[in-house]
């Protein structure tokens, strides 16, 4: 991998990915754009602002010490931040898209020079972005999986991971089983029918190195479908995608992911800068509202990892085994509190005290100088619980 020889994502040593590919959806909610064709000042603000969403990512590396951050940016409005994923320091995963923005079934962004672009990128990742369901139109669904099945196999050629997206809308029909309750739907038909495309991808020659699926409500569903990416042998690993999910939701899907092992990260993106880039293009786009919110990007960021990191580091451990509770549940706790103080000047950093008046980037940079305290009293934690004889009746 670029900047990251020979490594892989593992549930122990996760991805977490800052999601900001979108193009059509990102100029037309947030820039006026219309008919996906910008005029020169809405195609320079779309740039500027998606170097801004990944400066905001970088405020957080320093805090990042479990795993490896990465990103998924477009060629069309993101060359500056792909520039400086391959080239920054500490390395950053790079994902590109290959497909067209804003349609319904699978089309390539550069049509039969597609693989060209990928040649002269040389991301980590090249990632498609599907939506599918065995109800829909048959001919339509075996057309989109024979064009899948060569651009997986293009990407074998060229030795670049194939990172497939893959989003499962309801069909009204399904919707109905549902009572209407797309809540239903997520949790109760959905996970059979994720199972069912990933099945018809795989008996074509679609072979991901990692699919991003939708976040499942129990661990029961993400082993059901962790175990359909993995059948025959496979390798491919799972990570769990945003959908523009409330906070909430998106914190319950990470930490139903992080007990199931073949789940590796995560690919959050709106959740993370939509309201953010929209509150600053709506400011004096001045240096004090640039930093405030790369700030923020950085907080929120952080936030989702706190979610899947204390089920890791905790997993193996005694604790973990015999209480069923990740002895740094302190960590999630304070990432919570964390999230709810960057919307005001009080901001709290982990293991260290309150602080008036900071702004939400001071808040970054005095975390990163207590990150190390925060990872060594957790993993100094995991291990204690892990010695025999070690556990006693209270948390940890």
């Amino acid at each position: 991998m670029a900047g990251n020889p020979g490594w892989q994502p593992r549930h122990d040593d996760p991805l977490f990915i800052l999601a900001m590919d979108h193009r059509e959806s990102f100029g037309k909610t947030l820039f006026g754009v219309t008919d996906d064709r910008p005029d020169p000042a809405q195609d320079a603000a779309m740039r500027a602002a998606k170097k801004l969403i990944f400066e905001g990512l970088r405020a957080a590396l320093p805090s990042v010490t479990s795993g490896r951050a990465g990103v998924l940016v477009d060629e069309r409005y993101g060359q500056d931040v792909i520039h400086a994923a391959r080239d920054g320091e500490p390395p950053v995963v790079l994902a590109v898209p290959v497909e067209a923005s804003g349609h319904d079934w699978f089309t390539l962004e550069w049509g039969e020079a597609w693989l060209e672009h990928v040649a002269a990128v040389k991301p980590d990742y090249a990632k498609v972005l599907v939506r599918d369901n065995p109800d829909f139109d048959a001919a339509r669904r075996e057309a989109q999986l024979n064009g899948l099945a060569q651009v997986s196999a293009g990407l074998q050629e060229t030795g670049v991971p194939l990172l497939f997206e893959l989003l499962v809308p309801a069909t009204q029909a399904q919707l109905g089983q549902a009572g209407h309750d797309a809540g239903v739907y997520d949790r109760d038909i959905r996970p059979g029918l994720v199972v069912r495309v990933i099945a018809d991808n795989q008996a074509h020659g679609v072979e991901p190195t990692l699919w991003k699926v939708e976040g499942l409500e129990t661990a029961e569903a993400a082993r059901l479908v962790a175990a359909q990416a993995k059948v025959g042998g496979r390798t491919a690993d799972l990570i769990v995608l945003g959908r523009d999910a409330p906070a909430e939701r998106l914190d319950h899907w990470l930490e139903v992911a992080s007990q199931v092992d073949a789940f590796t990260g995560f690919a959050i993106g709106r959740s993370i800068w939509e309201d953010v880039v929209r509150d600053y293009e709506a400011s004096d786009r001045g240096d004090a509202a640039a930093d405030q919110a790369r700030g923020r990007i950085a907080e929120r960021y952080l936030g989702f990892i706190a979610h899947w990191t204390p089920c890791v580091l905790g997993k193996s451990s005694r604790y973990a085994r015999t209480q069923g509770r990740c002895p740094c549940d302190l960590h999630r706790l304070l990432a919570q509190a964390k999230k709810a103080c960057t919307r005001s000047r009080f901001c709290i950093t982990l293991l260290g005290r309150p602080r008036r008046g900071r702004t939400p980037a001071q808040a970054v940079r005095d975390e990163a100088q207590a990150g190390a305290r925060t990872d060594s009293a957790c993993t100094k934690s995991a291990s204690l619980a892990s010695t025999p004889g070690s556990v006693s009746g209270s948390t940890p």
